[in-house]
């Protein structure tokens, strides 16, 4: 995403239920170099419904 959109981001928020994985989380800041911000896991349902709302 930052080559094709010419921004940088310091961290990666991971949503959803692959927030739960620990391993994966260290795995993704291990190998992007980025801070990892696990949210709770409710964060994809809400984030639809906000998204569904504003259609």
């Amino acid at each position: 995403m930052e080559s094709l959109t010419g921004q940088h981001w310091d961290k990666l928020y991971i949503a959803g239920g692959g927030a739960k994985n620990a391993t994966l989380n260290e795995l993704t800041a291990h190998y992007t170099g980025k801070q990892v911000v696990a949210l709770p896991i409710e964060a994809t349902a809400i984030g639809n419904l906000k998204i569904q709302m504003q259609i």
